[in-house]
């Protein structure tokens, strides 16, 4: 995929799911009002840059977003996309339809188990994840390993394996009875997620351009820094916020306009981060140094090495 720049985008604020460790707050998360805005203004927002965009897609559910399908079909005439979707609602058949998965780079689908089964939508979930991987679409599955949902991670994990679905294991960041994670998972957790981080490899590999749940593995021990370090946020990447404000990263939230007002400021050359923690490291591991490649484990465990800080104790 050629493009210019990747922006990690919430579309909409609206979601169907109330995880326990979603970090918007419910009022809004309800409120159908915030589904999203007017795709014509968002398609010739994204246009007017006269930049070619990855454009990745997060929320809320972006696929609740009322015009969801068509929005994607004009966006991706001359830009790209990626989703994280909790893989829930019936416009998934039409996505899957209407939508080259060549201008697509990944579906995240994130499994919320327990939302899932309260909501009785296993199944539906078994039958959207397959229509779009025949229709050659690249996506993936995770859940996010929330402590109490850790011990019967075992269980969903062979269920789904048994459907033809890989369940990779997601570090929760955040708190948790006091505790912040994930260096508050406990040895005995640990071992068991570095233990289906290595099965969810063997048995299905994926090609994900820009957030790789593979590295998921670095990140059990604590949170990581890349302060000081030159990166290319910024420059390559940014945030967009729901009200179309650009910012620099999640963690240095310095404004670089607003894409729905038409300005964008970004910078020329890579530069030192600022923020005392990489609130997003799959980005930071990304971009925290020009070029930056990860070649290998034992280039990893340097890399590690020399940005891991455990900054909270």
């Amino acid at each position: 995929m050629n493009y210019d720049i990747l922006a990690d985008w919430q579309l909409n604020i609206y979601c169907n799911f109330n995880c326990p460790y979603c970090y918007i707050q419910n009022k809004k998360k309800q409120d159908p009002r915030y589904a999203g805005h007017d795709p014509k203004m968002i398609v010739k927002a994204f246009n007017d840059t006269k930049l070619t965009w990855l454009i990745h897609m997060s929320g809320g559910e972006p696929f609740l977003h009322p015009d969801f399908v068509n929005m994607c079909k004009e966006l991706t005439k001359k830009h790209y996309i990626s989703i994280n979707t909790n893989l829930s609602i019936p416009n998934v058949l039409d996505f899957a339809k209407e939508i080259d998965p060549k201008r697509v780079a990944f579906i995240h689908c994130s499994l919320h188990i327990g939302e899932r089964e309260r909501l009785k939508l296993i199944n539906k979930f078994i039958e959207y994840y397959h229509v779009l991987k025949k229709a050659g679409f690249n996506i993936y599955t995770t859940q996010v390993m929330f402590p109490p949902i850790l011990h019967k991670f075992d269980e969903t994990f062979g269920f789904f394996k048994n459907k033809k679905i890989i369940v990779r294991p997601k570090i929760f960041r955040g708190y948790y009875n006091l505790k912040h994670y994930p260096k508050a998972y406990i040895p005995a957790e640990r071992t068991k997620l570095l233990f289906y981080y290595n099965l969810s490899r063997k048995l299905e590999e994926i090609s994900t351009l820009h957030i790789d749940p593979n590295l998921d593995d670095r990140l059990i021990y604590g949170d990581l820094s890349f302060r000081g370090l030159k990166c290319s946020a910024g420059k390559d990447f940014v945030v967009i916020e729901y009200n179309g404000d650009v910012i620099r990263c999640h963690s240095e939230r310095k404004k670089l306009g607003n894409i729905f007002e038409g300005k964008l400021n970004l910078h020329k050359e890579a530069k030192p981060c600022g923020a005392k923690i990489c609130v997003c490291p799959y980005y930071g591991l990304r971009y925290a140094e020009k070029n930056y490649e990860i070649t290998n484990d034992d280039t990893i465990k340097k890399r590690i090495k020399h940005i891991a800080r455990k900054v909270i104790k």
